[in-house]
């Protein structure tokens, strides 16, 4: 078992996600992060989502959308807003993210972000996720309530 990533297996709407995020507009957040874009402006099933897990970890939790455009990267770094966060791709890319010096692929995990550096390497078409952001639960605190 890892403490970089864990699996996790959804039932989410992913369709219903996209479209959302197509009202989102995204904006680029930091200029040492590249053109990696953001947007916490999310929709009814969004907002869904940010109660069911808030009250799934009894917790703070924070959702978004996270654009990386084709042919750029997203820099190494560590999550300094929250411990850990579930990102679920979007998109059909094939990018590897980095933890620690590990390559990982996923469609959706846990990932321990303010424990890793981790980043994202150059994709090869735009990368999109929906990501929910664990404000006050650590990576195997929130891990133990998902398994």
């Amino acid at each position: 078992m890892s403490d970089k990533i864990f699996h996790y297996k959804h039932n989410h709407q992913t369709e219903l996600l996209l479209k959302e995020f197509k009202d989102s507009n995204p904006q680029e957040f930091m200029k040492e992060m590249g053109k990696w874009r953001r947007s916490f402006k999310v929709g009814s099933y969004g907002e869904f989502l940010k109660h069911h897990y808030s009250f799934k970890v009894n917790g703070k939790v924070g959702v978004g959308y996270y654009h990386q455009l084709s042919g750029e990267e997203v820099n190494p770094h560590k999550d300094e807003r929250c411990l850990c966060r579930i990102n679920i791709k979007l998109s059909k890319d094939d990018t590897n993210v980095v933890i620690g010096d590990e390559k990982f692929k996923y469609d959706c995990a846990l990932l321990n972000v303010s424990q890793y550096e981790h980043y994202v390497e150059k994709c090869n078409t735009d990368r999109i996720l929906f990501s929910i952001m664990f404000v006050d639960k650590d990576f195997e605190t929130v891990k133990n309530y998902l398994s």
